[in-house]
């Protein structure tokens, strides 16, 4: 039988047209590649607004040592932003190696809001290529001067302006949090993101397309507290301004990075300062009441996230006269995250005598910390 009539016959019997179909697919088969597929996500960020929970108490004596004592643990007051404050949150998703390091920058949005407890700068929509990610947020404040508390170019590396003083120190109160996910097709035909059993979370896909992110503060707060300030501002005449000068005596952490949502840039030594408190006995009300004490000076700084720190401090107190009204010194402050340690003690009108560990009134001060109290 000749090839021309073996195709023709081929043809009547309608084999022709399917063995031309096989060689069309098997092509397309040996040139064609599996497309990653994506998915929506939305990442959910849940900002803890309370304030740091109490932890410690160092109390002055009478004769200028102290005692630290446990503290019940429970939320401190709120923070109020003052007015033309906003609040900026800044979201980082990154990719995520099979060991857990985090790689190359997917996706950084940063969201505004002057209205607090506004639920939409709490969540961003995304699509994702199935992998593995983590997404990382850092919440901090920006205020009406403008100042900003924190450098946030990449949140990998924040970056704290200890330098500067600042017009309310509540401004350094922020948030940070981080969750870990992957999106995987074959667990999911719909790619819903799967939990992460590194977080304590079963293992398994969620029920949703929602990535949760817990964010709470990555700081202590410390706060010093005069409790004679009702007797001191008796005892001015007329009205004068007080500034507290701290010294950070040892490393604390002036960096941070939300990712391995521990400290990540130190300082040793630093100075710095609240801004001047105007005392008068004429101010010293508060909802038509005398206030008995006063909080003088506050911090945050980035701490570990377990277990308790420590750093040794100094700090004086001057007024707007040139007086310095007291010299605290040697006192060392436990530290916690998520928690605020509050000194204690008559520092504006009791004359410590001594003690090996406090407070000593040096009326000769002669300006160790040059510090000008304006207006």
């Amino acid at each position: 039988m000749t090839l021309g009539r073996t195709i023709n016959i081929l043809k009547v019997l309608g084999v022709a047209p399917l063995l031309a179909s096989l060689f069309v697919s098997c092509d397309a088969t040996i040139h064609e590649y599996p497309k990653s597929l994506k998915a929506e996500i939305v990442i959910k960020a849940d900002i803890d607004h309370t304030g740091p929970y109490d932890y410690k108490e160092i109390d002055f004596d009478d004769e200028g040592k102290y005692t630290v004592k446990e503290l019940p643990s429970r939320p401190s007051e709120v923070f109020n932003p003052d007015k033309g404050w906003r609040l900026r949150v800044t979201y980082e998703i990154r990719k995520r190696t099979q060991d857990g390091h985090t790689g190359d920058l997917v996706e950084r949005r940063i969201k505004y809001t002057e209205k607090f407890g506004d639920e939409t700068i709490d969540t961003i929509h995304t699509v994702l290529n199935d992998g593995n990610y983590i997404v990382a947020v850092f919440a901090d404040y920006l205020s009406s001067n403008p100042e900003q508390a924190y450098n946030t170019d990449l949140i990998s590396q924040i970056k704290s302006n200890y330098k500067t003083i600042f017009s309310n120190n509540y401004i350094k109160s922020c948030g940070a949090g981080r969750t870990p996910f992957s999106i995987d097709f074959n667990l999911s035909e719909d790619g819903f993101p799967n939990q992460d059993p590194g977080r304590g979370a079963k293992p398994g896909t969620l029920e949703s397309r929602q990535v949760k992110v817990d964010v709470s503060h990555p700081v202590t707060r410390i706060k010093i507290v005069a409790t004679d300030y009702d007797i001191f501002s008796k005892s001015v005449a007329g009205e004068v301004k007080i500034q507290t000068v701290l010294a950070y005596k040892q490393f604390v952490a002036i960096g941070f990075n939300a990712f391995s949502d521990m400290p990540n840039d130190f300082s040793k030594g630093y100075i710095t300062r609240s801004q001047p408190l105007r005392v008068a006995p004429a101010l010293n009300t508060r909802r038509g009441g005398e206030e008995k004490e006063k909080t003088i000076f506050m911090d945050y700084l980035f701490s570990n996230p377990a277990g308790e720190d420590s750093v040794m401090i100094d700090f004086d107190i001057v007024d707007s006269n040139g007086k310095t009204v007291n010299r605290i010194r040697n006192v060392s402050v436990p530290l916690k995250r998520n928690h605020e340690t509050i000194l204690k003690g008559m520092f504006l009108t009791k004359e410590y005598k001594g003690g090996d560990n406090g407070v000593s009134i040096d009326e000769g001060f002669d300006g160790e910390y040059i510090v000008n109290v304006g207006d």
